[in-house]
């Protein structure tokens, strides 16, 4: 699949969300070069990343996506908001060693548990440090989200992620969140 239409946003060098398009479209998370994916003691499995060649540097495929509204899944979700966190945030949480703990106030199934504020703060910096997110603006998703998963196989993608590779660190990164 080729990325030669896709941009690249690097948390660490604009702050400005507001860069982004409100518009729908596809998103890699991509873990930065040279740095190492988080290691949990209990899952002894090393996940197997794909690798991209994007603007001359080697990347690996962490996460996949398809948004109705990339701003807003960048802002609400990737870079989370206090108290509610993305699937894909809870597990780089439950990654670093964070507990979810129930939150008793929320009105629904999907915020229904929530880090420490310290946790939230920490998972943030984790996220902003370490990876990178290329997005598409694609009315037409010319690719399912399916699809991209199977080409990518990314190990944080857990839902609907049927390779047999990580599929062992899949079920045990379940298992922490």
């Amino acid at each position: 699949m080729p990325l030669d239409k896709y941009i690249l946003y690097d948390p660490l060098k604009s702050n400005r969300l507001s860069n982004l398009p409100d518009k729908e479209g596809c998103y890699l998370i991509l873990l930065r070069p040279n740095h190492t994916f988080i290691e949990n003691e209990k899952i002894p499995i090393v996940p197997i990343f794909t690798s991209i060649d994007y603007s001359n540097e080697i990347l690996n495929v962490v996460f996949i996506g398809i948004t109705q509204n990339i701003r807003e899944e960048f802002t609400n979700h990737l870079l989370g908001k206090t108290g509610s966190y993305s699937l894909f945030g809870k597990l780089i949480g439950c990654l670093l060693g964070y507990t979810l703990r129930l939150d008793k106030t929320s009105s629904t199934m999907e915020e229904n548990t929530r880090f420490s504020i310290r946790a939230e703060r920490s998972i943030k910096k984790w996220i902003k440090e370490n990876l990178l997110f290329l997005y598409n603006v694609d009315k037409e998703q010319q690719y399912t989200e399916q699809e991209m998963i199977q080409a990518y196989n990314p190990p944080l993608n857990v839902l609907n992620n049927t390779n047999k590779i990580n599929s062992q660190y899949r079920k045990k990164l379940l298992m922490l969140s």
